[in-house]
C-alpha cells in the first residue's frame, strides 16, 4: 500500500527550476525529467524504508537518466520530500548549514517566481 507524499515548497521549485532548464536545452525533455522524479517518487511512496539514509532520517534515492537525486524523509503517515538536488551539489546548500570547513555562511536555496510546469504530483 502507498502512502502520500507532500513536497516542501522548496522541493517542489527545484523541479520547477530543473524543468524549466531542461526544456531550454530541448523541448520535451523537462517533460521526460518529470516523469523521472515522478517514477522515484512512486518507487518512495510504496516501499519508504528501500532506500539507504543518507543523513541522520532523511534518505536519497538518484534518478535514473538525470543527474540528480531525490531527498526524503519517511513519516510514517507520508513521506516528505524534502529536495530534488543534482547530485553533484553539496546537501549543505539545501540543509542551511556552511560548507565543510568553510569560513562562509551556508549558501540559501533560490527562489523561483512564477513559473508554470508540470508538477511531480499531479
Amino acid at each position: 500500500m502507498s502512502v502520500a507524499a507532500v513536497y516542501l515548497p522548496e522541493a517542489e521549485d527545484d523541479v520547477a527550476a530543473v524543468y524549466t532548464y531542461y526544456e531550454q536545452q530541448q523541448a520535451g525533455l523537462g517533460d521526460q525529467f518529470v516523469e523521472a522524479v515522478r517514477e522515484v517518487v512512486d518507487r518512495i511512496r510504496s516501499n519508504p524504508q528501500l532506500f539507504g539514509v543518507f543523513r541522520r532520517d532523511i534518505r536519497a534515492v538518484p534518478l535514473t537518466r538525470f543527474p540528480y537525486v531525490v531527498y526524503y524523509r519517511d513519516r510514517g503517515a507520508d513521506v516528505l520530500i524534502i529536495a530534488v538536488q543534482h547530485g553533484r551539489r553539496s546537501s549543505h546548500a539545501w540543509r542551511d548549514e556552511p560548507e565543510p570547513g568553510s569560513a562562509y555562511p551556508p549558501t540559501h536555496r533560490f527562489v523561483m517566481t512564477a513559473i508554470t510546469c508540470p508538477l511531480p504530483g499531479g
